[in-house]
């Protein structure tokens, strides 16, 4: 099995849920740290959920969870994710939330 150490997204979050990004094709993706960043003046609040596409449910990684003004959040998720499953983002502030997620992925 191959394995491949990878960004898995690094994007700015919206106030609707958006995909973040989809385990490929006869892949398996393991997620090593999320770095959740503010950028703004104000707190702020994210979301994080894995869509699970054999049971078609998301469960929660982190909830409305809060990043002070002008820092950052980080998560040592070590979590495991199927072909097809998703991580799924939302911010509290358009544009100014950002994401940076990494990962291996093995095929």
């Amino acid at each position: 099995m191959a394995s491949t150490f990878k960004v898995l997204t690094r994007r700015f979050g919206t106030t609707a849920p958006v995909t973040a990004y989809t385990v490929p094709a006869s892949t398996k993706t393991l997620i090593t740290n999320i770095v959740v960043a503010n950028n703004s003046a104000a707190a702020a609040t994210f979301t994080i959920g894995l869509y699970n596409n054999s049971t078609t449910t998301e469960v929660p990684l982190a909830t409305t969870t809060s990043v002070p003004a002008k820092d950052s959040v980080i998560i040592d998720a070590k979590t495991l994710l199927d072909t097809a499953d998703q991580i799924r983002i939302t911010a509290s502030i358009n544009s100014v939330v950002s994401f940076h997620i990494t990962g291996l992925e093995l095929t």
